[in-house]
């Protein structure tokens, strides 16, 4: 048993498909959700890359916003890798790109999580980011923002909180 939570610390798990074991453990994560973390060939997420017309401000916004420390800065000044330094989140990179961006928007954006939505909206308003004129359903859990380089992002208030 893992430091005495009652639930194993690791386990074997024995594939039904090809008879062959995988090892790992099994953990909480940060929503209280029991996860498998697989100890062999586990993918993740390293980094998260942006590209920024207004690199700068980008940078400077989503290192302020997030709590993260600069990981590495590119010689040529045009790329940034910005790191959790609790180890914690992915790598946000910020990569920079001669124009704005045209047409239609990214099909990937950010959703940040806290347990107090309206204060994290706020803060990241003072920070440079603005609200964006979203259709929101009944009931949403997000606020939409856009930030410095015009990225869309949503503040998500973590579930079971208030």
């Amino acid at each position: 048993m893992g430091a005495g939570e009652g639930q194993p610390d690791r386990v074997t798990l024995i594939s039904l498909a090809g008879g062959s074991q995988a090892r790992g453990r099994w953990r909480l994560n940060a929503f209280g959700m029991v996860q498998w973390v697989n100890s062999a060939n586990q993918v993740r997420i390293g980094s998260i890359v942006m590209l920024c017309f207004e690199w700068a401000r980008a940078c400077a916004f989503w290192q302020t916003a997030l709590g993260y420390e600069i990981a590495h800065v590119n010689p040529a000044g045009d790329f940034m890798i910005l790191r959790d330094p609790a180890g914690r989140g992915p790598n946000l990179s910020l990569d920079k790109v001669p124009g704005r961006r045209e047409g239609k928007r990214s099909r990937l954006h950010l959703d940040l999580y806290t347990h107090d939505q309206a204060g994290e909206v706020d803060r990241l308003v003072r920070l440079g980011a603005t609200r964006y004129p979203w259709r929101y359903p009944e009931g949403a859990d997000y606020v939409v923002l856009a930030d410095p380089d015009d990225n869309l992002f949503c503040v998500v208030q973590s579930p079971g909180q208030a």
